[in-house]
């Protein structure tokens, strides 16, 4: 009887490169395998123990965890890939625990992101081998015409536009390691040998110059060797044109068309949260991640807590009136003494407005010249968490990735559902902070100073700057 798949998990303990080739080399000898390379670890779905001693079984009802989930994240990544690929026996190991621990829609939607990386990667693949083929039928052209300069030329184009073919695969790959650098891409692969092909034709033509009218040898293995060259790109094309489809057609059967409710209040600040605190960079204001990590283990009770306390007094507002107008964003501003206080009562109204708790009131139209990110920090500030963050270059979507997203997907707010409601609930929070036509997405790189103290309590909010500033009550 054959042996049904394991998942083993693999922790990375000697992190030095030869140890890690090691290790690595003998996981993929392992037949008929799913290997996952993690951030520091390995997960493995096999038939047979791996022989590593220090591989240890994934128990059905007990998936690996750490206090930072990053164990857990590498294997709902690694189910997510055995998913996504043909291994069948891998895919039915890894469900099978996610059943047991109530995962598989954290792995549905992280197979859904995967798969829209993966067709980016392959249609910006295709786009490029069309570019290549009608470069190639070029240089058919001018050699069967016997135009050797215009040849030559093709020719040295041709090499040129491969390269930046590679080189943008590349970067795409870099971008999106974890997904796109599991093992040797066979799309990268395969360019990096047409390359050679190309290489050696633009070598054989020089030498066949004297002899151009007659047709020597060199012209006729250049020629062969643009034929293969064009075979060889219409096999690539079409072993792509397969896994698009592939692809494709499991993004349609992917979660039927959702009705989107309407966020929680809760969900809209944990949002505010994520998108303040997740691109701090500062080695001074780290503290300020654990807040953020902190806040991702809260539940809707924890939330009540935080929120509950929320100031409106004309103290308060001054308050925030004299932080604002010390930090990049505000400085040149000239905030009058009031308006501070006006917006973040509209932005409130605004919150409410938008939130799954809407009351059938008018809201006050929040003033339009605060941009997206300046509404935001004082949105935030409103609650009780300053943020000292250093000029932004510009306000732009890439604040909004899929990490943001993944981020979400851990609170308890978020767990277990779609990805598409995530996105949608940023969507609409960022329109909302937008002024006017702004049409950008926010973007910076949030700082901030001290961390919360204890889990459901009010946060002591010291001012960035060099001056505490009164906490809130």
């Amino acid at each position: 009887m054959t042996a049904s798949f394991q998942v083993y998990y693999i922790p990375d303990e000697k992190p030095t490169h030869f140890y890690t080739f090691k290790i690595d080399g003998i996981l993929r000898q392992v037949q008929d395998s799913h290997v996952f390379r993690g951030d520091n670890c390995w997960f493995v779905a096999s038939r047979t123990l791996p022989n590593i001693h220090n591989a240890r079984l994934v128990h059905d009802d007990d998936p690996p965890r750490d206090e930072g989930q990053c164990i857990l994240d590498d294997f709902l990544e690694a189910a997510a890939d055995a998913a996504n690929s043909e291994n069948t026996n891998a895919w039915l190991a890894y469900k099978r625990i996610a059943a047991q621990a109530e995962l598989t829609s954290d792995i549905k939607h992280r197979r859904f992101l995967q798969q829209k990386v993966v067709l980016t990667f392959y249609k910006s693949r295709q786009q490029r081998l069309f570019t290549l083929e009608d470069m190639i039928i070029s240089t058919f052209n001018h050699l069967s015409y016997g135009k050797y300069e215009e040849a030559m030329q093709a020719a040295w184009d041709l090499s040129g536009s491969l390269a930046d073919t590679w080189e943008e695969g590349e970067k795409q790959m870099d971008r999106e390691c974890k997904i796109l650098r599991q093992g040797v891409n066979p799309i990268q692969e395969g360019i990096a040998g047409y390359m050679g092909r190309v290489r050696a034709i633009v070598s054989l033509l020089p030498k066949a110059g004297e002899a151009w009218k007659k047709c020597d040898h060199k012209l006729l293995v250049a020629y062969e060797q643009l034929t293969l060259a064009c075979d060889y790109i219409d096999l690539l094309s079409m072993s792509i044109d397969k896994e698009t489809q592939r692809f494709g057609q499991t993004l349609l059967q992917n979660p039927n068309p959702l009705t989107i409710p309407r966020p929680q209040i809760c969900q809209l600040y944990l949002l505010c949260a994520i998108l303040l605190f997740s691109r701090v960079e500062s080695l001074v204001i780290e503290k300020q991640r654990q807040t953020l990590t902190e806040m991702l283990s809260w539940g809707e009770e924890d939330w009540g807590l935080e929120l509950q306390g929320i100031e409106c007094s004309t103290n308060y507002y001054l308050t925030m009136h004299s932080y604002l107008q010390n930090i990049p964003q505000f400085k040149a501003d000239g905030l009058q003494e009031g308006e501070v206080g006006k917006q973040y009562r509209s932005l409130v109204d605004g919150i409410q407005s938008i939130s799954a708790n809407a009351v059938i009131r008018p809201a006050n139209p929040k003033g339009q010249r605060f941009s997206a990110l300046q509404n935001l920090i004082v949105l935030c500030a409103g609650v009780g968490w300053f943020a000292a963050l250093p000029e932004a270059a510009g306000v732009s979507q890439s604040m909004v990735n899929d990490d943001t997203i993944l981020m979400a997907h851990r609170s308890p707010l978020y767990r277990g559902v779609d990805a598409e409601l995530i996105v949608t609930h940023l969507d609409r929070l960022i329109m909302f902070l937008e002024p006017g036509e702004e049409g950008q997405r926010l973007n910076g790189n949030p700082s901030g100073i001290e961390s919360g103290q204890t889990r459901g309590k009010k946060r002591l909010s010291p001012c960035p700057a060099s001056d505490e500033m009164p906490a809130k009550k």
